[in-house]
């Protein structure tokens, strides 16, 4: 026997050494590893392959049962033998149910070497069957796929036991499967085309009682209508005597070959039709003599020469003398696709010369190896851009002395010519270098291009467009253009191509930001104003009224002496809610216009460490646990005062609104981004429900959950306050009894 390599799943270490002992004095040759937790166990199958498992049946927290349901799971094929202490019958039946090969007593472990022996011989056994039968059912499932792949079904009837098989790729084929259709030619014949039926049958009886070859193609009525065409082959078995043993051969369905022939008959039709009926000149030269073979009728009246002159011309007698050399010596290599041959001259049959541009392709005729070739006439448009150079020469001294950048483009959007100012620009902002000859399109960014190639289109349409675009420079800061595409016309109003003009409008636009800042800020002054209005309107109203109302019972002398100093205490009270709205109202004043403070570098770690050094005995009480990462950016230049009162405030509501007997645990991170560093305050607070009181989060006097703690509903108000104040922004995400999560963006210049 090899060397086993086996697990023993065992929590006892002297069991264990008798387990081992036992099966060292048998001269078993084995490893073992030893394990005794369900953890370990499933490490262990993950990590290394056993050749078989023993297992103590009952471990604490983990018995043997499970663990040959976890090697189920696993799908791993390894025995197991159960080792315990006692056993009843019910145990064992339910053992052997769950795959255990065998089960030994604690107090007869001398059966241990014997029960391995045969449990390895059995499950050697089992898998050698298993493997056998895998292979049988591989070799019958590599024949089904040969016949897929080949497209064939076989058959063959018996004609002794008058048994007829067939393939699952002939059903397939017939499009019946084996409930729907018994097995036999009369089945066969019945789904074969009416028409020929009976020259199937026909050649069926020939092979029967002649040589016993068959072969022959047929169609089939698909059960849908649809017609199907058969090849089939086959051939008879005779025993000595020349008796008929058997009758066998395959069927392929040929219908694809069938119908692709029927295609190609078709698309040389529609070839035909579209070569004759190009708008283009279209002709076919021999590759060799370079003899016209074919032209098409846009050749015969662009060029004036009827089918037949051509046919008796070569592709030389099209070209002028000064243009045969260079067209003899013309490198003509086979190529995928057309192939284009840059400008030639071409004359016509009235001695006139025209420029076209030539493109070919190989093709295989009747008449052997041939060439297409597609013409088509530029001349006009050479023209056309013969007049635009002379245009851009004319405009040549006014593009170099001016700040806005010029390119001029043809029909075809190919750059013609440029100015100075366009190639600063493509090269700081684009990041390319402008050259004549290249195509626009290339220079834009994959996600502008289709805007501007559709701006360019409508400009060759003759139809003006405009847009404004900005770039960020190396610096960072936006850099404004506006970009005007503009139809150039010749002196017949024909558009011959387009002038596309850049000019730098970044001083306009700030002056707009700037505008559209400052109403902003009106509008938020205004908002502020029409709060302190609410204010004044609302908060200080109750107190006044009080102190008017007392002072006036006061003033009649009709008190006692008990109830003046009941007013007098009432009055007090008013006085100090009155003075209390007021103090309020200068802080939100001082924060809101009183920029003068110093900037300074601050150190957002440095602000967390005094705040948690000022509410020390808080946080022990409380058993608040901050935690800060600050590693990608802790200084930002500020107003220490500002930054130190968001911190403190923001960390006070956390503590303050915690949720009932969870410790608070506040989370503070920042980042950079973009042009500005988020900070992020996170708890586990009582949260507060956004979609119904979103709106009021940052309201001066609004406050969420006054149960649990005592406060003016100031605190969001003045966060907001201050962080817009320092041209920053706010933000809040927050769920009932999830917690709550502020982002605050600060510039960071």
């Amino acid at each position: 026997m090899k060397k086993l390599n086996l697990l023993l799943l065992e929590d006892e270490s002297m069991d264990a050494y008798l387990i081992r002992k036992v099966l060292e004095k048998s001269g078993m040759l084995f490893d073992m590893e030893v394990i005794d937790s369900r953890h370990a166990f499933i490490a262990a199958l993950e990590h290394n392959t056993y050749d078989l498992i023993i297992a103590d049946h009952s471990l604490p927290q983990f018995d043997a049962i499970e663990a040959m349901e976890i090697t189920k799971k696993k799908k791993l094929p390894v025995p197991f033998i159960l080792i315990t202490g006692s056993v009843s019958e019910e145990f064992a039946v339910s053992a052997m149910k769950n795959g255990a090969y065998d089960y030994i007593l604690k107090d007869r472990l001398q059966r241990l070497p014997g029960a391995v022996s045969n449990c390895i011989d059995k499950y050697n056994l089992e898998r050698d069957r298993r493997q056998y039968y895998d292979e049988l059912q591989a070799r019958e499932q590599v024949m089904k796929e040969a016949e897929k792949l080949a497209g064939f079904g076989s058959w063959k009837t018996d004609f002794t036991t008058q048994i007829t098989y067939w393939s699952d790729e002939f059903y397939r084929i017939l499009e019946y499967d084996d409930r729907e259709i018994t097995p036999c030619f009369e089945n066969f014949l019945s789904k074969v085309h009416p028409d020929d039926r009976d020259r199937v049958s026909a050649i069926h009886e020939q092979a029967y009682g002649g040589n016993g070859i068959l072969r022959y193609e047929c169609r089939m009525r698909c059960k849908n209508g649809a017609v199907k065409y058969l090849q089939a082959e086959g051939a008879v078995a005779r025993d000595t005597g020349g008796k008929m043993l058997s009758v066998g051969g395959f069927i392929r369905d040929i219908t694809a070959a069938r119908e692709a022939e029927h295609q190609l008959a078709e698309s040389e039709k529609k070839y035909r039709n579209i070569f004759e009926n190009n708008p283009i000149p279209l002709f076919v030269i021999d590759r060799n003599t370079l003899r016209f073979l074919d032209v098409n009728e846009a050749a015969i009246r662009h060029y004036g020469y009827t089918k037949e002159e051509f046919l008796l011309k070569s592709a030389l007698d099209i070209r002028p003398e000064e243009e045969k050399a260079r067209y003899r010596g013309l490198e003509r290599k086979a190529a995928t696709g057309f192939s284009s041959f840059g400008v030639w001259t071409h004359m016509k049959k009235d001695g006139s010369k025209i420029k076209v541009e030539i493109c070919a392709d190989d093709i295989i005729t009747e008449k052997g190896n041939a060439r297409l070739i597609l013409v088509n006439d530029v001349t006009e448009r050479l023209k056309a851009e013969q007049q635009l150079q002379q245009s851009e020469a004319n405009l040549r001294t006014l593009f170099n002395n001016t700040e806005t950048g010029y390119v001029l483009l043809n029909p075809q959007f190919d750059i013609v010519s440029f100015n100075e100012p366009a190639a600063i620009f493509t090269h700081d902002h684009l990041h390319a270098v402008l050259t004549e000859g290249a195509n626009a399109a290339g220079f834009f960014p994959a996600d502008a291009r289709a805007g501007v190639m559709r701006a360019i289109q409508s400009a060759m349409e003759g139809i003006s467009k405009h847009y404004e675009i900005s770039f960020s420079d190396l610096n960072e800061n936006d850099t404004w253009f506006s970009a005007f595409y503009h139809p150039v016309r010749d002196n017949e109003k024909n558009v011959i191509g387009v002038c596309l003009a850049v000019t730098n409008i970044t001083e306009r636009k700030m002056l707009e930001i700037k505008e559209k800042n400052v109403t902003a800020e009106l509008i938020d002054r205004n908002r502020d104003l029409e709060q302190f209005a609410y204010i004044i309107t609302h908060n200080l109203r109750a107190p006044v009224a009080n102190i008017t109302d007392i002072s006036t019972t006061i003033l009649t002398g009709t008190l006692n002496k008990e109830e003046e100093t009941e007013f007098m205490e009432g009055l007090n009270t008013a006085i100090r809610k009155l003075d209390g709205v007021i103090i309020d109202l200068n802080n939100i004043l001082q924060v809101r216009y009183k920029m003068n403070e110093h900037k300074e570098r601050v150190s957002f770690s440095q602000v967390v460490n005094d705040i948690k050094l000022s509410i020390r005995n808080y946080l022990d009480k409380e058993l608040v646990e901050i935690k800060s990462d600050f590693s990608e950016i802790d200084e930002l230049s500020t107003l220490k005062s500002y930054l130190h009162s968001i911190f403190y405030n923001l960390i006070s509501n956390s503590i303050k609104y915690r949720r009932q007997h969870i410790a608070p645990v506040i989370e503070i991170t920042s980042r950079k981004v973009d042009n500005s560093v988020e900070l992020v305050f996170k708890d586990n607070s009582m949260g507060i429900d956004i979609e119904k009181k979103g709106d009021q989060v940052f309201g001066l006097y609004k406050r969420f959950h006054p149960e649990s703690a005592e406060g003016k509903g100031m605190g969001l108000y003045m966060v907001k306050t201050q962080v817009e104040t320092l041209g920053g922004k706010i933000s809040i995400k927050s769920q009932v009894d999830q917690g709550t999560e502020f982002k605050i963006h600060l510039p960071s210049n």
